[in-house]
């Protein structure tokens, strides 16, 4: 509500309960029998007391999502939510119905939460995400419409590598030899150059014009076992790769 006001009441007590206890805590501990007021304070201004709440619908990240992969979820509350209490995502069907909300785990308001779309979910372009309490227990609006796809095999393919790709092996370095796979930078300027754990370069070539897909056979016997760091750049770009030898 919001018209709530408090006053202060002064009065005295005029005759005292026969089992009231110790003076000093006459009107504290027992019920009186007699008070008479004599002044009563004019009541404050007036103040709101509020509820625990979602005061916003909660977000969730547009891109249509496959099962298995995470949803990007947030959301706020209003006024502090009772000791013990949770938050958990709820998953509606593809019809955005919550008859049979599906739990989604334990979120955290004013944060990004990801959330997974469990596997075996139908696809849908209707699905919604909710959060409920439990102290008070409290429900949130639905949030905006999402897609859950159809997707082969439930997964989804990763898609192809573009730019500079770097691999490198064995990794670790077993036997002395480093095998350093390089592609995506067709027809650029590489240098390639392996730094050890003060940042020395203990080995480096370059290459002027690289090929669809270029192949480095390093010996390394002679350094001593470690960690180092394999980078290698091009004019518009550049990778490092932790390499253990």
């Amino acid at each position: 509500g919001t018209s709530y006001r408090v006053r202060i009441v002064l009065g005295y007590l005029f005759e005292p309960c026969s089992d009231c206890g110790p003076p000093s805590r006459i009107g504290v501990q027992a019920e009186l029998e007699d008070f008479e007021v004599f002044a009563t304070s004019n009541p404050s201004l007036k103040f709101r007391i509020s509820q625990p709440s979602f005061p916003s619908v909660p977000t969730v990240s547009s891109d249509n999502k496959c099962p298995g992969q995470a949803v990007r979820l947030s959301f706020a509350i209003a006024c502090k939510f009772f000791s013990e209490n949770s938050f958990t995502a709820q998953l509606s069907n593809a019809m955005g119905n919550f008859e049979v909300p599906v739990n989604l785990g334990s979120v955290k308001p004013g944060t990004l939460n990801n959330v997974m779309i469990p596997w075996g979910t139908p696809a849908g372009t209707g699905y919604k995400i909710r959060v409920v309490s439990s102290n008070p227990e409290v429900t949130s609006a639905a949030s905006a419409n999402f897609k859950v796809k159809a997707c082969n095999n439930t997964r989804e393919a990763a898609p192809e590598e573009v730019g500079l790709q770097v691999r490198v092996s064995p990794n670790p370095a077993t036997g002395g030899r480093l095998k350093i796979a390089l592609g995506g930078v067709e027809g650029q300027k590489l240098n390639v150059a392996l730094f050890n754990g003060t940042g020395q370069s203990v080995r480096q070539q370059a290459i002027e014009r690289a090929g669809e897909e270029e192949i480095l056979d390093w010996d390394i016997t002679r350094q001593p076992a470690g960690l180092y760091l394999l980078r290698v750049s091009s004019g518009k770009e550049a990778k490092t790769v932790k390499v253990l030898h």
